[in-house]
């Protein structure tokens, strides 16, 4: 049933109709309108019409903030040099150009491994380039924000618990640390959290991403928010109905953040296609060995968004994705992807007994018995270097069709999006919407209209 009667919607999911008391700061801010992901800057930067096109794109589909990827120096410790926005000419002339057209740009990065506090100096040192950039240009050529899309739960500590709180912890201290130093600069910080951290988990009762920082014990959402400007809950979701719909995985994020009076709140989409992938798995270590094991190892992470995690629940499986020609010739007898050998001689397993047998008997079953995963195989890893072969699993992943709008049909997007949007607006620390990401939202093209019609309107939405 479409939503129709927003407030009462937004009561019965609450579980009451009592008025909530809001802040006079979050009653005063002003609705900031939908902010779009920008990742692929280089050309951007050189290239004038492509500037053009993105605000003008912008423009014609009421886009108001843009995070903007952007790169910056590493700082050579020996020189005691800090690290500096690369291409600042550039920035200064896009950022000009953005603010005349009435556009709000942060600076944006993230990587899962900055939330390790012996990666802390990396974004410390975006924010510290984002600031000094700042005090060097004049006020039209200024960044207005920081965003990071880090990602902590992307990395293998994630899938157990003690790893899990301690990632959490040096996160939280990293975003603290990064509110500190930027405090005074009037820059809007804002960070990406995935909408399941603050939901319950069945299994222990408590919220997917709770853990104790500054002697509080909450979700890590919640901390954000004491700490940052603005969270963006990466909803992905295409539907605005439904259990696991659009407003169902916001309520209680955006009623916590009314309560506590501080703090915003965006709901962002995705818009890109979700391809399937073949995925070559190292059969893992137990669970519970994974964070020893994992230790010192972030060397062996390269591109840690390219490793994927399995938990059958018992063993955690590393894998990497790996091409149509790269997994037709690995299946043939050809050599794996060097990454995937390194994960395997770091976690994975080369006997054949009993006990690993069954264990890779009970990863596949696990595989085969979910509904994203198929053609799930055994399939051993080749490390002649080393003459060994550790075990191993390929399987495809194909995503669900409901994490996407690139999956729905012409104009689908601006009518589940309205739906949505009317529910949120009942909460003072809703600022709008957020779409992921650009080219993909761009090559769309006329499938999705800025504006729907009906009485659940994209106008105020997408403005």
């Amino acid at each position: 049933m479409r939503v129709a009667i927003p407030l009462v919607v937004a009561c019965a999911a609450l579980g009451a109709c009592a008025p909530v008391t809001f802040s006079p700061f979050l009653l005063g801010a002003p609705r900031a309108g939908t902010a779009l992901w920008v990742w692929n800057t280089p050309q951007l930067l050189e290239v004038e019409s492509h500037q053009r096109q993105l605000l003008d794109f912008a423009r014609d589909h009421g886009i108001s903030t843009l995070w903007v990827q952007i790169t910056t120096s590493r700082p050579r410790a020996a020189q005691h040099t800090p690290p500096e926005v690369t291409n600042a000419s550039a920035w200064r002339e896009f950022l000009t150009r953005a603010h005349a057209a009435g556009m709000i740009v942060s600076a944006l990065d993230g990587d899962p491994t900055y939330a390790l506090a012996t990666r802390h100096a990396i974004p410390l040192g975006i924010a510290e380039a984002v600031v000094a950039f700042n005090r060097s240009a004049p006020p039209p050529a200024r960044f207005d924000g920081i965003h990071f899309d880090i990602e902590p739960y992307l990395l293998p500590q994630w899938q157990e618990r003690r790893g899990r709180e301690r990632l959490l912890g040096e996160y939280l201290a990293l975003v603290a640390e990064v509110r500190r130093r930027t405090l005074e600069q009037g820059l809007v910080y804002t960070v990406d959290v995935p909408f399941w951290w603050h939901l319950v988990d069945d299994a222990t009762g408590d919220t997917h991403a709770a853990v104790t920082f500054q002697g509080k014990r909450q979700s890590a959402t919640l901390h954000l928010l004491e700490h940052v400007d603005g969270v963006t809950l990466m909803n992905y979701r295409n539907e605005a109905d439904g259990p696991d719909g659009l407003v169902a995985n916001a309520m209680d994020l955006l009623a916590a953040a009314d309560r506590m009076g501080r703090g915003f709140v965006r709901i962002g989409v995705e818009t890109a296609p979700m391809l399937p992938e073949q995925i070559w798995f190292v059969l893992g270590p137990q669970d519970t060995d994974l964070p020893g094991l994992i230790e010192g190892e972030i060397g062996i992470l390269t591109e840690p968004r390219r490793v994927r995690v399995f938990n059958d629940g018992t063993r955690v499986h590393l894998g990497v994705p790996v091409s149509t020609g790269a997994a037709s010739e690995g299946m043939s007898g050809g050599a794996p992807p060097p990454q995937l050998v390194a994960l395997a001689r770091r976690f994975g397993v080369a006997e054949s007994s009993p006990r690993v047998l069954e264990a890779e008997g009970r990863a596949v079953a696990r595989m085969d018995g979910d509904a994203e995963w198929g053609d799930v195989r055994v399939r051993p890893i080749p490390d002649p270097e080393r003459r060994r072969t550790y075990r191993g699993i390929s399987a495809t992943y194909t995503p669900s069709r409901k994490t996407t709008f690139a999956t729905r049909p012409p104009g689908d997007m601006a009518k589940e999006l309205g739906d949505a949007d009317a529910v949120f607006r009942t909460f003072a620390s809703y600022r709008g919407l957020a779409i992921h990401d650009y080219e993909a939202y761009r090559a769309l093209g006329g499938r999705v209209p800025p504006r729907a019609s009906g009485a659940a309107r994209v106008t105020g939405l997408l403005r």
